[in-house]
């Protein structure tokens, strides 16, 4: 019989403590093998000087994408599908065992918060050394790269790991689903997080050129190019579904700003109303542009319409038979006693901002009489105030005096 000293641990604890050594160094290899294929989605820049920096650095495989990763462009959708497959590969291997199941999903989740941080990272990196770095290609394809991401792992979790009822904590598969489910939140918000900066960084320029065009009379070359740049170049690369909303709320904006716009315009001469109306046709169809390309990529929802935007739509659409409408009718519009209701829809300073405009173009007068020029504002002054929705009391008493006079 073997010599058994006291206090001894005996076979069983020191069978638990070998196996818990091995399955550590398990879970390091594991949590190394994935963290490596996120690292080939954001590589370090090249050493300079070597010639073949560029295919040495890009993490390319045979039929891979060719694209200039040592640029610090977004990563490809075959490196992110790699990343997918090494989580789904240790997933695999390790599910075998509760605890290690758990300790290799724990090292996936990990490695989603690098990539993550390193796409975040890719970001303010590029925004460092340009201003306008939020509106270039980098962005939407960061977004694109968090979106193929994400609907991998959910693609894996459905697959592999959905269809039970397991309590939280009870079994790898209700553990392993709880971990991925956690990563998609995540990933979620940082899509929306990206998405949100890059149509902010598009929303500007549209702003401030409709605005600009109330001093340019006719002009719409100033907003279009941005409207479809934005079109063109960031709803329809795009793949992620967040941004719907963000649209349908960014062209509620441009459609109001541009009513005010239009209702501003002076000298209001009849050339004038043919051409706003024919300039406001091709507004509106600019901005249903803009909301069909913001439909969802994968079809799940129906695709939105113009008319979805709501009141500002309504408005836009009313505008067009105000330009024609005799003055008389014009005053119980704004008294609220017309007997077609859709007029309510278009907002009383603008009704009043045309019928000032109007008056005073048959009066022959000049633009003292128009409510901006009563604060000593100029024309884009007033249009962006009205924008900003603040109830300014010196715009009212402009509007009244304008009346007035």
């Amino acid at each position: 019989m073997p010599h058994v000293r006291c206090g001894d641990p005996g076979p069983a604890v020191l069978w638990d403590r070998l196996l818990a050594r091995y399955e550590a160094e398990y879970v390091k290899r594991a949590a190394a093998r994935i963290a490596d294929a996120v690292g080939r989605c954001f590589p370090p820049p090249p050493p300079p000087g070597l010639l073949d920096a560029q295919e040495a650095w890009a993490g390319l495989r045979p039929g891979g994408d060719a694209v200039d990763l040592t640029a610090g462009g977004p990563p490809p959708r075959s490196l992110v599908a790699g990343v997918v497959r090494s989580i789904a590969t240790e997933l695999e291997m390790a599910k075998s065992d509760t605890r290690l199941g758990a300790a290799v999903a724990q090292a996936a989740a990990a490695a989603v918060a690098s990539f993550a941080a390193a796409s975040d990272a890719r970001l303010a990196g590029a925004a460092a050394g340009s201003a306008s770095a939020a509106g270039s290609p980098l962005l939407p394809g960061l977004v694109n790269a968090a979106e193929a991401l994400r609907a991998g792992l959910a693609a894996l979790s459905d697959s592999e790991y959905a269809g039970r009822s397991d309590p939280p904590g009870s079994s790898v598969t209700a553990i392993v689903r709880d971990v991925l489910g956690g990563c998609e939140r995540d990933l979620l918000a940082l899509i929306g997080r990206q998405t949100a900066l890059l149509l902010d960084a598009a929303d500007k320029p549209i702003l401030q050129a409709i605005a600009a065009s109330a001093d340019v009379s006719g002009d719409q070359a100033l907003f279009e190019a941005p409207m479809q740049w934005l079109q063109t170049q960031v709803l329809e690369p795009l793949e992620s579904d967040c941004c719907r909303p963000l649209v349908l709320a960014m062209v509620d904006r441009y459609l109001g700003l541009y009513a005010h716009v239009v209702c501003l315009t002076f000298p209001l001469t009849e050339d004038a109303r043919l051409s706003l109306t024919a300039e406001a046709t091709q507004f509106e169809f600019a901005c249903s542009q803009l909301v069909a390309a913001s439909a969802t990529k994968t079809g799940a929802l129906p695709g939105p319409k113009l008319a979805d935007v709501g009141r500002s739509y309504r408005a836009l659409r009313m505008v067009r038979p105000l330009l024609f409408t005799d003055l008389d009718e014009l005053q119980s519009i704004i008294e609220g006693t017309h007997q077609q209701q859709e007029w309510k829809d278009l907002p009383v300073i603008d009704l009043v901002d045309h019928v000032v405009c109007r008056v005073a173009t048959e009066a022959g007068s000049d633009a003292s009489f128009l409510p901006f020029s009563l604060l000593g504002w100029s024309k884009r002054q007033w249009i962006e105030e009205l924008a900003s929705g603040s109830e300014n009391a010196e715009v009212k008493q402009a509007l009244l005096m304008s009346l007035e006079r």
